[in-house]
């Protein structure tokens, strides 16, 4: 399974940028472009991961965000 760019980075809890490079838990000088471009489905292992990888950001129900 292949994940868009927005599927692999932008939607991982553990995604920063600052408008213009991209890093994260993961690669935190920068992302490989394997990974950015969605060449590479990061749920699985890649070099240099440290066994960290893709976890997608939770979204809470609203009655949750009223706890």
């Amino acid at each position: 399974m292949q994940l868009s760019k927005e599927t692999s980075c932008r939607s991982c809890k553990r995604f920063d940028s600052d408008g213009g490079n991209a890093w994260c838990k993961a690669f935190p000088k920068v992302i490989p472009k394997k990974i950015l471009t969605g060449e590479h489905d990061h749920t699985k292992p890649f070099k240099g991961d440290g066994g960290i990888r893709f976890e997608p950001i939770k979204v809470l129900t609203q009655q949750e965000v009223k706890q």
